[in-house]
């Protein structure tokens, strides 16, 4: 038997359905080696891992698969897509949920929830019964959009159990910008704060590692595994924080040559 390989398996912003699927879905080694079997004709925006099967998120359907990447159940139950693009997912391990986000909500007066000229919405659910259990609103400030940029779009979302809190991920738009803002949301408080902004890559699909508290986040040509000590986000203590290069740890090649909008980490499995 081959030894436990940690594994990170890349979402490839595919066309949704229902256009034809031509997309593959990768899964890498953190070493960037590409493991078997890759899955062809697999639309991802986003993807998650629940400790034993995978959910694969293609604009708002879902579909669980095991670690192998065979297919369990198509397009299970979940709730409708807000707005444009459904994104990345991420598992709640201590409700059994799943936190999706979806990309962008236009202002609708009809809606008095959706923020005065739209934003991202995070949706919490039941993946089999479909019954929503949360939602919200949330958006960096205009005031970070880089010279162009009209909005913030949602990409990723990442959980962390220990510390009830989310990590949401944003790209500019209209896309692409070479720029990202990662936000941390308190999920006691609500309160959301700017964990770091990034210039030079997308900060694209995401999950979060609880053993070393770290975070494997997506883009277009590498997944980056970022460190959340302070000493190595932000080493000069700024107020808006650009992340320094000492809190990439590694970067991965990402062979898929698609924009990595759903990412799920996987700990020692065997390939």
């Amino acid at each position: 038997m081959a030894a436990p390989t940690d594994v990170l398996w890349l979402g490839n912003d595919g066309p949704p359905p229902p256009n034809p699927q031509t997309e593959s879905v990768f899964h890498l080694s953190t070493a960037g080696d590409v493991l078997l079997p890759t899955l062809p004709n697999v639309s991802a925006t986003g993807i998650a891992f629940d400790g034993t099967f995978l959910y694969f998120n293609n604009d708002g359907e879902l579909a669980k698969r095991d670690l192998t990447g065979t297919l369990l159940a198509d397009v299970l139950l979940s709730p409708p897509k807000a707005g444009a693009n459904s994104e990345d997912l991420a598992y709640d391990v201590s409700t059994g949920l799943l936190w999706r986000m979806d990309n962008f909500v236009p202002d609708d007066p009809s809606d008095p929830d959706v923020p005065l000229g739209g934003a991202p919405k995070v949706t919490k659910f039941n993946p089999v019964t479909r019954v929503v259990a949360n939602t919200f609103y949330v958006a960096p400030a205009v005031a970070l959009l880089p010279p162009g940029g009209v909005r913030w779009g949602g990409l990723g979302i990442a959980h962390d159990q220990s510390g009830n809190r989310l990590f949401l991920s944003f790209e500019a738009e209209p896309a692409p910008f070479p720029n990202g803002v990662v936000l941390v949301r308190d999920l006691t408080t609500g309160a959301t704060d700017v964990l770091f902004q990034t210039t030079g890559f997308q900060t694209g699909g995401m999950d979060y590692d609880p053993d070393t508290q770290t975070l494997w986040i997506g883009g277009m040509d590498f997944v980056r595994h970022i460190s959340l000590d302070p000493a190595f986000i932000d080493p000069a203590g700024t107020t808006i924080v650009d992340l320094a290069s000492s809190a990439i740890l590694a970067t991965v090649k990402n062979s898929s040559g698609r924009f990595v909008d759903g990412l799920a980490f996987v700990r020692g499995r065997c390939p």
